[in-house]
This record gives structure tokens, sequence and C-alpha cells, in this order.
């Protein structure tokens, strides 16, 4: 059964007499804001000890940041303060990465000599005006290796180079010489099974009139390339598996198949120099790296894998290779997929709607696995999302609070309402809904909110 408690938040007006005036609109009636905790499973006291700051505006104009103890003795208070010129939250900091990937431009190119294009060039020759023609073609004769993309953001600077600029030497001299030092490197013959659908309309004049692809049921490999970058140097990994989970030739890679090391700089122009590519360390390509992650001094990496089923994390030395840790979970995945949070000083790693695994780190990079459970109670029926990277994690060795805004109507809206969910030992304890003053029911209802969620924090004691 559900349990509501109600809140009342004394809200401080730190303002002048003109923004207190300007304030007296829509939000006049809301100076004192409440928030409704509703108990929706479980028994609140698992949540005693735990705070939540939710920081909320309006319009950049009218700001909330309320503090609730979620709990038997639920309470809440919160500061507002009014801006007259508006205010905007100070932007993220990108994420940076560095991601290979084995992706064609598929489509006639009649400039562009070998690769794909010829094969669309050949099909064109034979298509007889104001009809379409199309055939399946084997991709390994018309390439030896997978031809190697690269896209990044490091170090200020976002941009991508494909196979086909390096055909039509659109890269500059230097971006084309890394381009070539990629594909050199990870040299991975095509499976000679591969296949692409490709077609072809003309119109009545002989011209181009459409050009299309699709895939076929034979095997086909598309590279999942994932990184973690500090400091100019860029730790990347890729899965060496197929569609239907063979794995592709590896042995032609300098090194062998593992975690690769890149060094990269600004060059004064606007753009950046890359040093040599390095293998790190060796992996078992057997297994599917799902994540890398930095230790808080930057000296280990953690590489998650899925190794035969069992989660498998390897902490690193960023600078040797060498493998300080290596831990399992046995029988953890139900599929070669791992989504992952990270929180101050804990991973909360899960699979599918089933299991739900925390990794408390160190600063020195050791870790262990702190708890394992299941993610909920009721997998058919979840009670909230984990997709949410605005999610905020807190562990106190025994504990987990996750806690983040409740959507709207569609995702991308984040209300003023939030939730807390509270993991111990193999399960979830408790799950509660905190709903805002400063979002109407009309507006829950129609699954709209005026009031934006810009932060929220959750932490024990």
């Amino acid at each position: 059964m559900k349990r509501t408690l109600t809140a009342f938040a004394l809200v401080f007006l730190a303002v002048c007499a003109g923004a207190a005036a300007a304030g007296a609109g829509v939000f006049s009636a809301r100076e004192d804001v409440r928030v409704a905790q509703t108990a929706v499973y479980g028994d609140a006291s698992a949540a005693n000890g735990l705070t939540v700051t939710a920081v909320t505006q309006y319009a950049d104009e009218r700001f909330w940041e309320t503090v609730c103890t979620p709990g038997d003795d639920f309470s809440c208070t919160a500061r507002y303060s009014f801006s007259q010129t508006g205010e905007t939250a100070e932007p993220r900091e990108p994420s940076e990465y560095l991601r290979l990937s084995t992706g064609l431009r598929l489509g006639l190119d009649k400039d562009a000599q070998g690769g794909i294009s010829d094969a669309y060039r050949a099909l064109f020759e034979e298509t007889a005006p104001g009809t379409e023609s199309e055939r399946v073609v084997r991709l390994a004769d018309y390439y030896d290796y997978y031809p190697i993309s690269v896209s990044f953001s490091l170090g200020g600077v976002s941009d991508e180079y494909g196979e086909e600029a390096l055909r039509h030497d659109a890269l500059g001299e230097r971006e084309g010489a890394f381009l070539e030092t990629l594909n050199a490197y990870f040299r991975i013959p095509v499976l000679e099974e591969e296949e692409v659908r490709i077609s072809i309309g003309k119109d009545t004049r002989g011209n181009v009139a459409s050009t299309g692809s699709g895939s076929t049921d034979a095997d086909s490999y598309a590279m999942t390339c994932l990184s973690a970058v500090r400091d100019g140097v860029c730790w990347f990994a890729f899965d060496a598996h197929t569609f239907e989970g063979k794995l592709v030739d590896t042995s032609l890679l300098p090194g062998g198949f593992g975690v690769y090391r890149l060094t990269f700089a600004p060059d004064g122009e606007g753009g950046l120099a890359f040093g040599p590519v390095e293998t790190l360390c060796s992996l078992d390509p057997e297994d599917s790296v799902l994540g890398l992650t930095l230790s808080g001094d930057g000296s280990r990496l953690l590489v998650h894998e899925d190794s035969g089923g069992d989660y498998r994390i390897l902490a690193v030395d960023t600078k040797t290779g060498e493998t300080r840790q290596d831990e399992r979970l046995p029988d953890f995945f139900e599929s070669s997929w791992l989504n992952l949070r990270e929180g101050d000083g804990v991973l909360a790693v899960w699979t599918g709607l089933s299991r739900l695994a925390v990794v408390e780190t160190a600063p020195d990079g050791s870790f262990r696995f702190a708890l394992d459970a299941a993610l909920y109670p009721d997998p058919e029926n979840p009670l909230f999302s984990m997709a949410d990277s605005t999610l905020s994690l807190a562990f106190d060795g025994e504990r987990l609070a996750v806690s983040g805004p409740l959507t709207g109507a569609y995702s991308h809206v984040k209300t003023a309402d939030f939730f807390v969910a509270v993991y111990e030992g193999d399960g979830l304890k408790y799950y509660g809904e905190y709903a805002s003053g400063l979002r109407t029911e009309q507006e829950r209802e129609k699954g709209e909110g005026m009031c934006g969620m810009e932060e929220i924090r959750a932490e024990w004691g």
C-alpha cells in the first residue's frame, strides 16, 4: 500500500524588493514549497540517513534548491532566489571520446575509385533509364580489410575522418596520415560471407534517381569501440565478435588484441597532433569488452568484460599495462550488454532488467564487488528507469541510493518531481516518489512541468 507524508519547505527569499515584486507572478503562491513523499514499494526507513538535494529552475530566472531527508522522519527545506537578468547553468564539460568504426558510406560516388563505389558504379551501368535495379554483393570482393573510420572529441576538438574522405583526398596531410596509421594498425580481414544489398534507380533521362542499401541474412561485423580519456591520453578497446557471435581475425594487429593507448595534444592551430598507437595490454578476444573506466588518480584502467557470462573486471596499470587486480561475478550476463553509471567512489552496473551489481572503487583503482542484487522486484514491471544519465548514486558500504528526476510525457522533460530507490543485500528495499509543489496536478496529468530539474544529488550521512 502506498503511504504518503508531506513536508513543508520554508523558502527564504534572498532577493531585493524589486526582485520580490517581479517574482510575485505565477509562483507567488509557491514561496512555501510542499513536497509529498509516497512510498511506492518497501519501507521508507531503508532511506534513513539519506539526503537528496534537488536543484530546480524556471525560465532561467527563478531557482530553488530543495534539500530533503527521505525516510521515517521525512523533512524538507529549500532556498529560493530570483535573477532579474536571467542566468543559465554552467555548461557541462563535454565528454571526451575516440571511436573507431567499420561503417561504410554506401551509395553511388562517381568520383571515387575502389571499394563499394565500384559495385554501385557497375550496377548503375546495367540499369536502364526509368527503372530500378538491385544486387547482393560480397564485401570481400571489394575490400581485403575493413576500412577504419574514426570520430573523436578530444582536447576541445571534435572531428571525424572516413574512408571515403581518404579516397577523395579530402583530408589534410596530417589527418590523412593519422587515418592511414589507424587502417594499417587495425587490419581486420573482411568476413568471407558478409554481404550487402545495393540498389540504383534511374529517371527517364538516365540520371540517378535513387540509391539504397540493405542487410542480408549473412553474418556481418560492425566494430564497437569504447574509450577512456584523461590528460592528453586516450585508452580504447573494441569488441571482436560478429553479429552471430563469431570472432573476426585479429592476428594481424601489432601487439595483438587488447587495450590501446594514444596520446594527443593541441597543435596551436585549432587541431590535434596525435602520437603513435600503442598496445597497452593483451586481452582474450573471446571476452567482450563492455566498458572502460579510470581510477580517481588515473593510475589504473578498469576493463569491464563479459567473460563467458561472468562479469569480469581487470585493473590495468595505465603506464605499464600490468594487471593489478582481476575479479569476477559468476553468471552475471543474460546478454553481452552492460549499462554503467559512475558515482563518487562507486559504479552501478546492470544487465537487462534483471541484475544489478555495485562496484566500490578506491582512488588508487583498487575495487571490490560490494553488492549483487535483483534490479527490480518484478522485471516485467520496472518501477523506474536506470537509463537517465542525470541519475545520482550514493553508497555507504552497504546501501546503494539511486535518485533522479521523474520525467514527463517525453524522456527529455525533467520535472521538479523526483524518485529515490534504495538497494541493500539481495535487492530493492525502498522506492519512493517525491511530488514537488513546483509542479501542479494538472501538469502531472498531462506529463508536463514548467519547472525543470537542473541537478539532483544523493548523499549518505
